[in-house]
């Protein structure tokens, strides 16, 4: 029988080997993605991302790429660093189909290396493009 724990259990077994892949490959990345299961069967899903200067390309970051000129950003906009009240930070991705679309991370400070989401308006007022009330 499958259960959480025991797919909590493959998860943990097959991520090293992942990881060692990783270390291997400069061209990609793998993660192991969201797992559907019932009691006899169970399938997880291998996601592949692109490595461009050491940085793997997220689905939120290639979406943010394909998409930014219809929010009315530029392509500088992109790399700019900006300042939050949770420290510098800088747009790493786009979840179209949400109220709170992007993704931003942050660079310094005890907040480092995580990522946070807002709307539109929250960014535009972050890159200096429009003055208002930013909530995150």
């Amino acid at each position: 029988m499958i259960t959480k724990q025991l797919l909590q259990n493959i998860r943990n077994q097959i991520n090293p080997h992942l990881e060692a892949i990783n270390k291997k490959s400069s061209d990609f990345s793998l993660r192991l993605g969201n797992c559907t299961y019932d009691s006899d069967n169970a399938t997880f899903k291998l996601e592949v991302c692109s490595v461009e200067k050491g940085s793997v390309i997220t689905k939120e970051l290639s979406s943010l790429r394909q998409t930014y000129s219809i929010y009315g950003l530029t392509e500088a906009d992109l790399t700019r660093e900006f300042a939050t009240s949770r420290g510098k930070a800088r747009l790493c991705g786009l979840k179209p189909r949400a109220e709170k679309c992007f993704i931003f991370e942050i660079l310094d400070g005890q907040n480092k290396g995580k990522k946070y989401v807002t709307k539109l308006e929250a960014i535009k007022a972050y890159l200096g493009k429009t003055k208002g009330l930013i909530s995150t």
